[in-house]
């Protein structure tokens, strides 16, 4: 009697522990966005606080030493990389965009005091890396064309020579083209891309779609189809 008893109080158990899996199940996406919501609003604060300590306490040193400058173009990129990882959740949150602009501002007189002592951080001077973190954050100077535009013109003399990669290159030329579409500019490479909800529309470049394919096997590029999907993965992950 006592074995059916601990069997019977067993399957009742199972029973509840089934209906509340299931009512669990049901709420979930209920509950999910509040959650994720929340956690969204912990990082953006933690990530206001952060840009705040960067510019109230960033690294002190000699703009001379390529080392110093080295740590710094890093540090910079990491922040820059870790706010625009938040955009990708909410393409238009106004709170987001505004220290996004406010950060991008910062890096870029950072980007002009660097640039005013050493020129370009050369590969041969500073290695790929600096000379990475370097075209990222004058990338991101969208808020200065004519300073892209100086940087390009830079680039395009240093690709030549091996003192900057061609992918930096390529994307710059086509950021900055865009920006002067007035004057008949376009892209040459496709690198730059309208995203507008689910859809993926490559901005005006020049020539067919085989002669940008060429273009960007020549730079180190993929395929023009291949990088729209890793774009799309990107943003809809």
């Amino acid at each position: 009697m006592k074995r059916r008893l601990n069997a019977f109080s067993l399957v009742k158990i199972f029973k509840s522990l089934f209906n509340l899996v299931r009512l669990l199940l049901i709420l979930l996406p209920m509950f999910a966005p509040m959650v994720e919501a929340h956690f969204l609003k912990e990082k953006i604060h933690i990530l206001k606080e952060n840009i705040k300590k960067e510019q109230a306490n960033f690294p002190k040193g000699n703009l001379e030493d390529v080392v110093y400058v080295k740590k710094i173009l890093a540090q910079m990129v990491v922040l820059d990389q870790e706010v625009r990882a938040l955009i990708i959740h909410d393409l238009d949150d106004p709170s987001i965009q505004q220290f996004l602009i406010d950060m991008d501002e910062f890096h870029t007189g950072k980007m002009k005091e660097i640039l005013k002592r050493h020129g370009w951080p050369s590969i041969s001077k500073f290695g790929a890396e600096a000379d990475y973190h370097a075209w990222m954050l004058v990338q991101h100077a969208d808020a200065d064309p004519i300073f892209q535009a100086g940087c390009l013109f830079i680039l395009s003399q240093l690709v030549e020579m091996g003192e900057t990669a061609q992918k930096n290159y390529a994307y710059l030329y086509d950021r900055v083209t865009l920006k002067f579409q007035h004057l008949g500019m376009k892209q040459k490479y496709g690198t730059q891309i309208n995203i507008s909800g689910n859809t993926f529309k490559i901005l005006p470049f020049e020539g067919t779609l085989s002669e940008l394919n060429q273009r960007r096997l020549k730079m180190g590029l993929s395929p023009i189809k291949t990088y729209l999907e890793e774009i799309k993965k990107h943003y809809q992950r």
